[in-house]
C-alpha cells in the first residue's frame, strides 16, 4: 500500500521543508537537496531546475493536453479492475483491508475521500460427521468474489494509534494471527518519520467489534522489513501468537531473522531472539510463508538468484531447517502434502534439430544460438529436511561443517516436468494444482497447469500425471498478475492479464475443468466461454499431444462490443553487431480499429511510415525483464499517438540467466551496443525518425541510455532519465560502501583491470565530444534515494551543461520511487511528457552527426 504523504506541489523543498522560489535561485545550503560544493554546479543545477519550471509555464497548452490524457488513461486502469485483493484466512473467516466510503457499522461518513477499513468474510463450511470422532470442517473452496461479496467491516484504520497516542499511517502490510474463535491479532507494518518501518500489534474481540472499538498493544517492533505469523503448534496458541520477521540496517538490508511471542492480553512482546543472522553485506534475507500455512522458507538472495535456504515449520519445536539447492540461479518454493515443490532454472546446450519436453511451441523463441532456457520442476521429500546443527567433524584431516557437507551431496530432488525456452516469472500452489505462470521470450505471456489427479474432477485420462495443461491469456504481448489467491483450497485461481494499451484482464483460471475463463469487470464490458480440458468434445486432439508433455488447451474466449484493445503488437529482431545473438524488440501501437475480437498482431510492415513519435524503453540490468505492460506512462503516449518499442537487451532476463551474464563485468558494453543497433535499425527500417525518437529508462537502465547521450548523440533527439544510476566507477571504487558489495555481481569486483574497463564507458566518466549537438535531456531523481543518489545526477548534468541548454530537472522528495502517491506520480508524468511532447515536436530537434568510433574513450 503507498504511503499516504502529501504532493509537493512541484516545488523543490528544502531540507528544512521550505520550497525553494519560483525563479529556483534561493540561497542553497548545506541542507539542501542540491547543495554542492562547486559554485558552478550550483549555477548549473538552478539552471536546469529553473529550465524544467519554465518549459512547463510556457507549454501550458500542451501539458493541459498530456494532463486530460494522463487522468484519462489513469482513471480508465482503476475503473476496470481495481487493486488486488490481499487477504488472509484464518478459522472460518477471510480477513483483507479495503477503502470504502461508509464509517464503522455501515454510517455514513462526512468525509470526502475514502477511508480504509479492515473487513471480515464468513467462509462455508461443511462439517462431516464421524460417529468415532467428533465434528470436522471442511476447508472451504470460497474464492475473492465470493470473499468480497459477504464481508463487512469490523474494524477502521483511522481509530488506530501507537502507545503515544499517534496516528498510524502509510500502513504497508498487514497479516492476520488467528488467537481462537474469538480473538485475532493483526500487525501492521508501517513507516516511520525516521523513514524506516515499524510493526503495531492489534488485538480484535468479538466483544469489542460489537463495541466499535480496538485495542493497540503498547509494545511495537521497529526496522522491520517482512512479518509474518506462525503457528506454535500446541495450547500455548490461545494465549500468544508466534511471528517472525527480518530487521534492516541502515540500508534497508534485511540481514536478521528474529523470532518473538505477542500475548495480547498483557500488551507484550516476549522471548525476542535471534534465527538467523547473514553475515555478507552483498545478500539480504527473504521471507516466504506457503500458501497452506505449513511452512516458512527464509532465503538469503541477491538480485532475484537464491544463494541458501533454510525453513521452519508449524510445530513446537523452533528449528531451523537446512534445504538442499538444486544446481541453479533462480528458485521458487511451495509446499504441498509431504513434499517441498521447487521450480529452478538451468542452462542446457542449444540444439536445433531437438525440441525438449515441455517446450513452449513458439519459433521467436529459438532464433538465439548457443544456449536454451529451461525451468525445472522438481519435489523434495519434506521429512529428508535435517536441522541446522553446529556441531563440526574431521574427515580425512579436514575439519567441515556438518551443514556444508549435507549440502554438497546429492539431494533427493526428483523430477516432475520442464520447461523449454520460457522464463517462468511466479507461481500458485493450490491444492489441486500447481499453477505456473511463464513468459515466452521476449514478452509473451502464457499460463501452464500441473494438475494433482487426484483432485481433478473426472480424472479419467491416465495421462494426466505426466502433463502439463498450457493455458493462453486472450493478449499476445504482455504481463500476467497473479493476485493473492490466499485460500489453499480454492479451486479458481484470479490473475490480471495486461499489455500497453489495454485494461486490466480479470482472468480465472479454474482447476477442476482445466480451463481459462475471463471474468466480467466492474463495467460488464467482457464475457467469456471456454469448454476446458475435461469435458471437452475435443478430448482427441488433447489426447494426441500428451507425449510432448505440454498439452495447449483450445481457448474459446470471447468479448463483447464493448471491450476495446486499442493496440497492435509486433515482435521482430534485430542481429547484433558480434553476430552472437539476435536482439527481441516489441513494437506496440495504438490500434486503428476500436473493437476487436483480440489483441492484434501485426507484421512489421504496419510500423514502417507512420511518421509517429517513438519512445524507446530499456533496462538491460540485474538480470530483470523489461515490463511490457498497461503502466500508465505506456498508455498515455499511445493515447498520444506514439510507438512503443521496448528494447530487450542482453543484461535482462527476457531469455534466461544466459541473456542476464552476456552483459555483466567485462562484457557490460555488449548492453550499450544492442542499443545503439536497435536506434539504428529503427531508423533504417523507417519505423522511427531520429527527430521524433526519445529513449526512456529508469534506475541502472541509465547507464546504457546516457551512453548514447555521450557517444551516440545523433541517433535520438530526447534522452528521459527516470531515477538514474549515472556513476558505476564511484559506487564501485569504494569497498565500504554498502552500495559497492551490492554491484559485484553486476559490474565487477575492485581490481585496476576491472576499474578500468568501467571507466572506459562509466557516464559520469566520459562526457564526449562537446562540440557534437546533444539530444534534450529529461531527468527526474530524489532527494533521498540511495540506489541512486542524486549527487551523481547532478555531476552528470554539470558536465554538459556548458553545451546543452536543454536539459530539464526535477528533484523530488523520496527514495527510490516515481512518487510516494498516485496523485504524485501522475504529475510526474505529466510533467515528464509534457517537455517530451515539445522536444519531439520539431522546433528544436537537432540533426547531429558523429563517428562512433571517434567518441569511445581509449
Amino acid at each position: 500500500m503507498l504511503s499516504q504523504f502529501d504532493t509537493r506541489n512541484g516545488y523543490v523543498y528544502r531540507g528544512d521543508g521550505k520550497p525553494f522560489n519560483e525563479a529556483g535561485k534561493d540561497e542553497l545550503g548545506s541542507c539542501d537537496p542540491v547543495s554542492l560544493q562547486n559554485d558552478s554546479k550550483k549555477a548549473y543545477i538552478v539552471a536546469a531546475l529553473e529550465n524544467y519550471r519554465r518549459k512547463l509555464a510556457e507549454e501550458s497548452v500542451e501539458v493541459e493536453r498530456v494532463r486530460a490524457a494522463v487522468r484519462q488513461e489513469s482513471a480508465r486502469l482503476r475503473g476496470v479492475a481495481g487493486s488486488s485483493l490481499e487477504y488472509e484466512i484464518f478459522g472460518q473467516h477471510a480477513y483483507f483491508e479495503q477503502y470504502m466510503c461508509h464509517a464503522y457499522n455501515g454510517q455514513e461518513t462526512t468525509d470526502e475521500n475514502e477511508r480504509l477499513f479492515l473487513l471480515r468474510s464468513k467462509l462455508p463450511s461443511h462439517r462431516r460427521m464421524n460417529h468415532k470422532r467428533p465434528y470436522t470442517i471442511q476447508p472451504s473452496q470460497a474464492d475473492e468474489k465470493y470473499i468480497v461479496s459477504n464481508a463487512r467491516p469490523i474494524l477502521d484504520f483511522i481509530n488506530i494509534r501507537d502507545a503515544n497516542g499517534n496516528l498510524i499511517d502509510g500502513i504497508r502490510s498487514m497479516r492476520v494471527g488467528y488467537l481462537s474463535r474469538h480473538r485475532t491479532v493483526i500487525s501492521l507494518v508501517h513507516d516511520n518519520a525516521q523513514g524506516g518501518k515499524d510493526a503495531h500489534f492489534v488485538l480484535v474481540g468479538r466483544e469489542k467489534v460489537k463495541k466499535g472499538y480496538i485495542s493497540t498493544l503498547k509494545s511495537s517492533l521497529s526496522g522491520v522489513a517482512e512479518l509474518h505469523f506462525l503457528p506454535h503448534g500446541t495450547t500455548r496458541d490461545r494465549r500468544a501468537a508466534r511471528i517472525f520477521y527480518t530487521i534492516t540496517d541502515n540500508t534497508e538490508r534485511a540481514w536478521q531473522l528474529r523470532t518473538a511471542y505477542v500475548y495480547p492480553d498483557r500488551g507484550i512482546i516476549t522471548n525476542d531472539r535471534a534465527v538467523y543472522t547473514e553475515n555478507d553485506p552483498t545478500k539480504y534475507i527473504s521471507l516466504h510463508k506457503t500458501k497452506n500455512g505449513c511452512m516458512l522458507f527464509v532465503g538469503t538472495v541477491l538480485h532475484g538468484r537464491t544463494f541458501k535456504v533454510h525453513c521452519i515449520r508449524n510445530d513446537h519445536k523452533l528449528k531451523l531447517y537446512h534445504m538442499p539447492l538444486p544446481n541453479d540461479k533462480r528458485l521458487l518454493l511451495e509446499h504441498r502434502g509431504n513434499y517441498i515443490y521447487a521450480i529452478h532454472s538451468t542452462v542446457l546446450p542449444h540444439r536445433k534439430d531437438v525440441i525438449g519436453n515441455g517446450c513452449l511451441d513458439d519459433s521467436s523463441c529459438r532464433k538465439n544460438d548457443g544456449a536454451s532456457v529451461q525451468w525445472a520442476v522438481s519435489k523434495l521429500p519434506s521429512r529428508v529436511l535435517k536441522p541446522v546443527h553446529r556441531r563440526r567433524k574431521e574427515t580425512y584431516g579436514e575439519v567441515l561443517d556438518a551443514v556444508d557437507h549435507y549440502n554438497k551431496g546429492t539431494a533427493q530432488w526428483v523430477s516432475v516436468g520442464s520447461i523449454d525456452n520460457g522464463v517462468v516469472t511466479d507461481m500458485d500452489m493450490m491444492h489441486r494444482g500447481l499453477v505456473i505462470y511463464v513468459a515466452v521470450p521476449p514478452s509473451k505471456p502464457t499460463i501452464l497447469v500441473k494438475p494433482f489427479v487426484s483432485q481433478v474432477k473426472h480424472a479419467h485420462d491416465h495421462n494426466m500425471d505426466k502433463m502439463i495443461c498450457q493455458l493462453d491469456p486472450p493478449i499476445s504481448v504482455g504481463v500476467i498478475e497473479p493476485q493473492s489467491n490466499s485460500n489453499y483450497y480454492a479451486n479458481r485461481v484470479l490473475v490480471l492479464v495486461n499489455s500497453p494499451g489495454t485494461t486490466d484482464i480479470k482472468c480465472v483460471i479454474d482447476l477442476e475443468e482445466i480451463a481459462i475463463r475471463v471474468r466480467a469487470n466492474d463495467n460488464g464490458l467482457i464475457i467469456s466461454r471456454d469448454e476446458g480440458l475435461l469435458g471437452s468434445t475435443k478430448t482427441d486432439e488433447v489426447a494426441l499431444k500428451t507425449e510432448n508433455r505440454i498439452v495447449k488447451i483450445p481457448s474459446g474466449i470471447q468479448y463483447s462490443h464493448g471491450y476495446v484493445p486499442r493496440s497492435q503488437c509486433c515482435i521482430c529482431y534485430v542481429h547484433s553487431r558480434d553476430g552472437s545473438c539476435q536482439i527481441p524488440v516489441t513494437l506496440v501501437k495504438a490500434s486503428a480499429e476500436r473493437y476487436a475480437d483480440k489483441q492484434g498482431e501485426s507484421d512489421i510492415s504496419s510500423f514502417q511510415k507512420t511518421g509517429n513519435k517513438c519512445v524507446v524503453y530499456v533496462y538491460g540490468a540485474y538480470g530483470e525483464r523489461l515490463q511490457v505492460n498497461n503502466d500508465i506512462e505506456h498508455n498515455t503516449l499511445l493515447a498520444l499517438g506514439y510507438t512503443l518499442c521496448f528494447a530487450h537487451v542482453r543484461g535482462g532476463g527476457e531469455l534466461g540467466d544466459t541473456w542476464h551474464s552476456g552483459a555483466v563485468k567485462y562484457g557490460k558494453c555488449n548492453g550499450f551496443h544492442d542499443l545503439v543497433d536497435v536506434l539504428e535499425f529503427l531508423v533504417a527500417r523507417n519505423i522511427a525518425q531520429r527527430n521524433k525518437l526519445a529513449i526512456a529508462t529508469t534506475s541502472a537502465g541509465g547507464i546504457l541510455a546516457a551512453c548514447v547521450y555521450n557517444m551516440r548523440p545523433d541517433l535520438c533527439s530526447s534522452v528521459l532519465l527516470k531515477l538514474p544510476f549515472l556513476d558505476v566507477s564511484d559506487s564501485v571504487s569504494d569497498p565500504a560502501q554498502a552500495l559497492s558489495q551490492l554491484e559485484l555481481e553486476e559490474f565487477g569486483g575492485f581490481d585496476y583491470a576491472n576499474m578500468d574497463y568501467v571507466y572506459s564507458y562509466n557516464p559520469s566518466s566520459n562526457p564526449g565530444a562537446k562540440a557534437q549537438a546533444k539530444p534534450a535531456l529529461i531527468v527526474q531523481c530524489n532527494d533521498q534515494d540511495s540506489r541512486a543518489p542524486w549527487q551523481h545526477t547532478t555531476s552528470f548534468i554539470s558536465q554538459h551543461s556548458d553545451h546543452n541548454k536543454r536539459i530539464y530537472l526535477k528533484i523530488s522528495h523520496g527514495n527510490h520511487t516515481d512518487g510516494t502517491s498516485l496523485e504524485e506520480r501522475e504529475e510526474l508524468i505529466i510533467g515528464r511528457l509534457s517537455i517530451l511532447e515539445s522536444v519531439l515536436h520539431g522546433t528544436d530537434a537537432h540533426h547531429g552527426k558523429c563517428s562512433y568510433n571517434d567518441m569511445l574513450s581509449p
